[in-house]
């Protein structure tokens, strides 16, 4: 900042100064006229005085115009009095007059063509310049446009990775549905209009519904079937507890100290299933009774994977349902 200000000063005074010069030598021009080697001196130095002080008040580029309309000018007027001097030639006694007219004609031709060529050498150089400013700003467009490829490589490569960590967070979220859903009890996910609606108009056969001493959550589940089974006007015929009756295959088949719940037919699935050899064999078939009502307990989001086990003493009509511990 201090070296700009000092440059502006400076630039400043030496136009002054030259203003000042200009004025004294206007002054002894007009003053002293008396010979034509005075006024020529006068003429350059005013002259040179007028371009210096054009280059340091003009900007670069006007002074350039005014340079280049200036030597025009010169060399316009010095082929138009060219013209008129050979149109018109010199009358009898005005030889050193009409010869003087035309060396006055010639050195302004000749001033504005110099103008010219000095104008051509300024104009080569500004464009060898401009010439180098283009190749720097090519440069720093093909840095920029490489610059920009890798932020919008970048962008894409965190566009990908923003999908993939959306697509795992989803997976996570159902993850942690299917978790919550486990771990609340079974009769809170239970769907009745599923339930009820996918039995309609299949063969219908006797329930024996059964549920494990004393487990709450258990036996609410079970209350939940059989009150979805009553509304699909399906017959219910036992909703008890398992007993020592219920004993499959009689007291022998199983170790004395395993669980009621296990003796009776249940497995190690939270639900199981109990019933006669056609049924067992036709399990998959959604037109059979008890294919029926597997289909069921799947529409109203009941995992059915439990053991399924065929006893050849369950009555035809009859499908023993056993509600064990959620797992």
């Amino acid at each position: 900042m201090e070296i700009a200000t000092f440059l502006r000063k400076c630039k400043r005074n030496i136009v002054h100064f030259l203003l000042v010069l200009l004025g004294v030598i206007e002054k002894k021009a007009a003053i002293s006229a008396k010979s034509k080697r005075n006024k020529s001196i006068s003429g350059i130095v005013i002259a040179i005085s007028l371009m210096v002080l054009g280059w340091l008040a003009l900007p670069s580029f006007w002074f350039w115009v005014c340079w280049e309309i200036i030597a025009g000018v010169c060399v316009t007027r010095g082929c138009i009095a060219e013209w008129h001097l050979l149109r018109f030639p010199a009358k009898p006694g005005f030889k050193a007059e009409h010869r003087a007219s035309e060396l006055r004609a010639i050195l302004a031709v000749s001033i504005g063509v110099t103008m010219e060529l000095i104008g051509v050498g300024h104009s080569v150089k500004e464009g060898a310049r401009l010439e180098a400013l283009a190749s720097q700003a090519n440069e720093q467009v093909a840095i920029l446009s490489n610059q920009t490829a890798q932020l919008v490589q970048s962008n894409l490569s965190a566009s990908l990775q923003i999908e993939e960590l959306r697509s795992n967070n989803l997976v996570l979220e159902k993850q942690l549905l299917d978790i919550r859903r486990r771990a609340s009890p079974r009769f809170m996910n239970f769907d009745w209009d599923a339930f009820v609606q996918a039995l309609k108009g299949k063969p219908k056969k006797r329930v024996e519904l059964l549920y494990q001493k004393d487990d709450v959550e258990g036996f609410e589940f079970a209350r939940e079937i059989n009150n979805a089974l009553k509304l699909a006007n399906w017959t219910v015929s036992a909703f008890r507890p398992v007993v020592e009756e219920d004993i499959q295959g009689g007291p022998g088949l199983f170790p004395t100290n395993a669980p009621l719940v296990f003796r009776a037919g249940a497995g190690l699935d939270s639900l199981s299933f109990v019933v006669n050899d056609e049924d067992f064999s036709r399990a998959d078939n959604p037109n059979n009774s008890f294919g029926a009502f597997l289909m069921a307990l799947r529409a109203a989001g009941v995992n059915t994977s439990g053991s399924t086990r065929r006893d050849s003493t369950i009555p035809n009509d009859l499908i023993r349902f056993i509600v064990g511990p959620k797992f």
